[in-house]
C-alpha cells in the first residue's frame, strides 16, 4: 500500500498536462501512485498520459471513463486509490516537487484527518498568494479553504464519511469540503504555498473563473442540513455565501425568497465586516430599498 494517492482528472488539458504530470513523477516522497482519470477527452490528452504510464509505470496509472464532469471524475479516483491518504490535483495545474514529503509528514506527526497549505492563483501576468491558516480569514477555518485540491485526506475518514462531489453542479468544491473540514477531528494547516492553481485555462474540466451563483441557494440548503450541531464556525461560512448570494443576484424575486427562506443566516452576530451588518440591517427593514441600493453600488 503507498501512503498517497494523487487522483487527477483530465478533460481538455494536452497544454498544461505534462506540466502537472512532472510535478507528480518528480516528488521527493517517492511511495505515491498517480491515478489519471481521462473523462473522455477530445484532445491529446490520452497519448501524453499513455507516455507518462510508459515511462513511469510504477507510478502512473490510467483509467478512461465515460464523460461525466469533473465529480464523477474525482469519485472515479477515489474508488481506484489504495493509499493512506488521497489527494487531488487538477490537470492543469502543478505543485511543488516536496508538497507530499511536507504534507505526509505533517499528518503523520499530529494524526491529522486533513492536511491544507496555501496556494497561489496564476493569471495572465500575475499571481495571488492565497492563505488558508483560519488566522489569515477571520478566524475561521472554512472562510479560504474550499478548494479541494490544496489537500490530502485520510482515506478511511473520507470513506467513512461516505463524501462525494456532487454531480452535476458548479462549484462543487463549496459543497463538499467545507462538510468535510467540519467533520475532521484533527485539521493540520502547511504556511507555504505548495499548489499552483491555473486561472487561464477556460477550456478545461475544472475551469472555474466564473461565478454561478445560480447553484447558491441549493449549496446552501445542503451545507445547513449538514450543520445538524450548529456549528457556530460554520454558521459564519454559511452566512457568508448566503451573502454574496444576495448580493450578486440581479433577480430581485429569487433574493427576497432566498432571504425569506433562509432570514435566520441574516444576523448581526454571524456577519463579518461592518459594511455587511450595515446592508443586513437595510436588507432586513427594506428588502426592495436594500436591492435598489445595492444595484446601484454595483453599476458604478
Amino acid at each position: 500500500m503507498c501512503v498517497i494517492s494523487v487522483i487527477v482528472p483530465v478533460y481538455n488539458t494536452e497544454n498544461y498536462l505534462r506540466r502537472c504530470l512532472d510535478s507528480l513523477v518528480n516528488q521527493t516522497l517517492a511511495d505515491i501512485e498517480i491515478i489519471v482519470v481521462n473523462d473522455s477527452s477530445p484532445d491529446y490528452s490520452q497519448q501524453i498520459i499513455d507516455e507518462y504510464v510508459s515511462n513511469y509505470p510504477k507510478q502512473v496509472k490510467s483509467f478512461i471513463k465515460p464523460n461525466g464532469g469533473l465529480s464523477s471524475t474525482r469519485n472515479f479516483g477515489v474508488t481506484k486509490a489504495c493509499g493512506n491518504y488521497i489527494s487531488f490535483v487538477d490537470s492543469d495545474d502543478w505543485v511543488d516537487f516536496n508538497l507530499y514529503q511536507i504534507m505526509y509528514a505533517a499528518a503523520i506527526k499530529d494524526n491529522c484527518d486533513i492536511v491544507c497549505c496555501d496556494f497561489i492563483e496564476k493569471y495572465s501576468g500575475f499571481e495571488l498568494i492565497r492563505s488558508v491558516i483560519p488566522e489569515n480569514n477571520y478566524g475561521n477555518r472554512y472562510i479560504g479553504n474550499v478548494i479541494a485540491c490544496n489537500k490530502i485526506y485520510r482515506r478511511q475518514f473520507w470513506q467513512e464519511n461516505g463524501f462525494n462531489f456532487f454531480h452535476g453542479i458548479y462549484h462543487e468544491d463549496l459543497e463538499l469540503i467545507p462538510r468535510v473540514l467540519l467533520a475532521s477531528q484533527k485539521t493540520g494547516y502547511i504556511n507555504s504555498s505548495y499548489y499552483y492553481y491555473e486561472k487561464t485555462n477556460s477550456s478545461a474540466i475544472t475551469s472555474g473563473n466564473i461565478l454561478h451563483i445560480e447553484v447558491f441557494p441549493l449549496i446552501c440548503e445542503r451545507l445547513v442540513q449538514f450543520n445538524s450541531n450548529h456549528n457556530s464556525e460554520f454558521e459564519v461560512f454559511i452566512a457568508d455565501l448566503a451573502y454574496i448570494y444576495i448580493m450578486q443576484n440581479k433577480d430581485s424575486t429569487q433574493s427576497q425568497q432566498f432571504f425569506l427562506l433562509h432570514k435566520k443566516l441574516f444576523r448581526l452576530k454571524v456577519t463579518l465586516k461592518l459594511k455587511r451588518k450595515i446592508m443586513i440591517i437595510l436588507l432586513r427593514f427594506n428588502f426592495k430599498l436594500f436591492h435598489k441600493l445595492n444595484q446601484y453600488v454595483g453599476s458604478r
